[in-house]
């Protein structure tokens, strides 16, 4: 009997969220476009499989966090979606700014 290890992008919900997160780290082009290769590929190397991307953007767009070009060539964030973004940041700045935790390395300004 073989036994597969559940991977973290199973979960659909789980997914799009994995997946709003890695285009809220893409810089935007002309009227808000976040190329799908943009995302596609990041989420790839985080273990997620061709399926499992499809899965996370069909959910994504349900979800009304996204919008898709008829070409498939770019997503856009819906104002939900910038929302979920936004909250998605300000949680993980919080969980890495904790009172008492040290930072991994401290960021130097040069001007």
């Amino acid at each position: 009997m073989k036994f597969v290890e559940l991977s973290h992008f199973t979960d659909p919900d789980a997914a799009a969220r994995k997946l709003v997160k890695i285009a809220n780290a893409v810089e935007a082009v002309q009227d808000g476009r976040i190329f799908i290769e943009l995302i596609n590929g990041p989420f790839l190397k985080e273990g997620g499989t061709p399926d499992q991307f499809r899965a996370a953007l069909a959910r994504a767009i349900t979800l009304g966090w996204l919008l898709r070009h008829d070409s498939g060539a770019y997503v856009k964030y819906t104002p939900a979606g910038a929302r979920r973004a936004v909250r998605l940041m300000c949680n993980l700045y919080k969980h890495h700014h904790q009172p008492g935790r040290e930072s991994a390395a401290p960021v130097r300004l040069t001007g």
